[in-house]
């Protein structure tokens, strides 16, 4: 098996498959939200909002309809990775 291994300028705090395989999404310590083709390896910046990370809470996951789900402290963030637009929920 290839053992794939990318710098990413800072630490990852919380990271998660889509659910085709396909995409790898990455948090980072910056706040950046980075999809990751999982066959060319290219990166692509999907959002970056600081708030989203505080080092030690942050856990998402791919929705079926394509979203990510964002927990950050007490509230979850729904986020299109095409797009890059979000909402916070409570």
């Amino acid at each position: 098996s290839t053992v794939w291994v990318q710098q990413v300028g800072c630490g990852v705090q919380a990271l998660t498959f889509a659910r085709d395989g396909r995409t790898l999404y990455t948090l980072d310590a910056k706040g950046r939200l980075i999809a990751w083709d999982t066959s060319t390896r290219a990166k692509r910046e999907i959002k970056q909002e600081v708030w989203w990370t505080n080092g030690y809470d942050e856990s998402f996951l791919e929705l079926p309809n394509g979203w990510l789900v964002i927990d950050v402290f007490e509230d979850f963030n729904l986020v299109d990775p095409a797009t890059g637009d979000y909402t916070i929920r409570k």
